[in-house]
């Protein structure tokens, strides 16, 4: 009698847990979900419905409508039917232990241009893929979303993905998270071109500031894409790295991104080809004034006055400038037997204080240098002989076997050598900006 009492105490104990993991699993869906809504509020309408609660299983229904009309795009909505598993034992793509499991499949897309929807729907034949997300009792959410193959096809034009993958691991309360992703073998074909790319594999980590701005990195890796247009001679990117990164020093965030690509064959050989690109010292209060202008301009986008908002632009700025913000950018290779490389700073100058009254008066305090090198073996194997002759001794210095161009920007003037040009008539700003 004992044993049977215990095993009915047991089974109501399961059964009592079981019910609770659903409640806990709801309410952090739903919070979840919130959160990105209240971050997010322009990119359109992100929702829960129907969410019915059973003993052991929950089902809603999740939708996101794109703000088509008010950005003057063709508007896109997302609708999945989801089921949720309740814990603490699940059986749903095997066992698994945890509050609550997530399923959607079937994942329905499509658009207010019936075209784009026929498009995605033959992109999307089965749905927008596979989601599914496991919320553990430490407190985790482990997610992930694949694709499968996706194929298109119409005409002339083939298009080939040997499936998508996207992995992350954040926590309950937060919109911080990481993980990796996969873009599997790609191919589009057209009778112009044909373009392959092998995989590429990446991570990933997005993180919510305390002020509300989200910072974020990511790296990843290729390493081949073809390139065959039709002629003789086929073309080729190998061991490309993408690397973006962001991070908060003290009251600034910092800002950089670098893509190198070891070597290029075809029509000519390249090597050790890089492009690097950072953004120092940027205000935090500068990023957050900013987030909040671009909303308010993308609400007002119809009916988008510049001037209407000037006045914020003008706080931004003051927030912005400071002497010690900087933007550089480098780029640069190797090829027949040469080199070439670029280097370039921009920034304000020290006496720089206070807000200013217009825009003008800040391009008056920006200052910048660039020098451009390319070595005479590049200048002597490519057309570029005939092309900067006329400015060399000008514009264009050489000395030894290096072409050089020094050029600087100060006190509203950008400088090449010894000439100067109007940085108003440079930028193309109006006198209304001005």
């Amino acid at each position: 009698m004992k044993k049977i009492v215990l095993v009915l105490l047991g089974a109501f104990a399961y059964v009592g847990l079981t019910y609770y993991s659903g409640i806990v699993g709801e309410r952090h869906i739903k919070k979840q979900v919130a959160m990105a809504q209240k971050q997010h509020p322009m990119q359109g309408e992100l929702s829960v419905t129907d969410y019915h609660r059973g003993i052991f299983k929950s089902t809603f229904k999740i939708n996101f409508d794109n703000n088509g009309e008010q950005l003057q795009i063709d508007s896109l909505s997302l609708n999945s039917d989801v089921e949720v598993f309740h814990g603490p034992v699940i059986f749903a793509d095997g066992v698994k232990f945890g509050w609550f499991y997530a399923l959607s499949e079937n994942n329905k897309i499509q658009s207010s241009n019936s075209d784009i929807t026929q498009m995605l729907t033959k992109l999307f034949p089965q749905g927008v893929g596979h989601l599914n997300m496991l919320g553990t009792y430490g407190g985790s959410l482990d997610s992930s979303w694949h694709s499968g193959a996706l194929t298109y096809q119409e005409d002339d034009v083939f298009f080939e993905v040997d499936g998508i993958t996207i992995n992350g691991k954040g926590t309950f309360g937060s919109q911080d998270a990481k993980g990796d992703l996969y873009f599997g073998k790609t191919q589009f074909t057209s009778d112009m071109a044909e373009i392959t790319a092998t995989p590429l594999e990446g991570q990933w980590k997005y993180t919510m500031t305390a002020e509300g701005v989200p910072i974020s990195s990511s790296s990843a890796t290729l390493k081949k894409v073809t390139f065959s247009p039709g002629s003789p001679k086929e073309a080729s990117l190998n061991n490309v790295e993408m690397m973006q990164h962001q991070e908060i020093d003290k009251t600034y965030l910092n800002s950089s991104m670098k893509m190198t690509v070891k070597n290029f064959t075809g029509p000519f050989a390249a090597q050790d080809l890089y492009y690097e690109l950072a953004l120092d010292k940027m205000p935090m209060d500068a990023m957050v004034a900013w987030s909040q202008l671009s909303k308010e301009m993308s609400a007002a986008q119809e009916n988008l006055d510049f001037a209407q908002f000037e006045p914020k632009m003008l706080e931004v700025l003051a927030k912005m400038a400071h002497k010690d913000i900087s933007l550089t950018s480098k780029f640069g290779g190797k090829a027949l037997d040469g080199y070439a490389n670029a280097n370039m700073q921009l920034g304000f100058d020290s006496k720089i204080e206070g807000s200013m009254g217009s825009i003008k008066e800040y391009v008056a305090f920006l200052k910048g240098n660039m020098k451009l090198i390319v070595s005479e073996e590049i200048v002597a194997g490519t057309p570029l002989q005939f092309l900067i002759t006329p400015y060399v001794g000008t514009y264009i210095i050489q000395k030894d076997n290096e072409y050089i161009v020094d050029a600087k920007i100060s006190e509203g003037q950008l400088w090449i050598a010894d000439t100067s040009f109007s940085l108003k008539q440079y930028l193309g700003l109006g006198d209304a900006y001005l």
